[in-house]
């Protein structure tokens, strides 16, 4: 089964997560993956 991964900078993908579960349902095959800015020059 497959499966998608939203990855954006900031809460950007669990904003984008948020608006396709509200308008199909549950996307249980779904993740959002947030990466912060700056968080790589670590």
């Amino acid at each position: 089964m497959l499966g998608w991964v939203i990855a954006c900078h900031d809460d950007r993908a669990q904003d984008i997560q948020d608006r396709l579960e509200k308008k199909f349902g549950p996307l249980v095959q779904c993740q959002a993956v947030s990466y912060w800015r700056g968080s790589a020059n670590r």
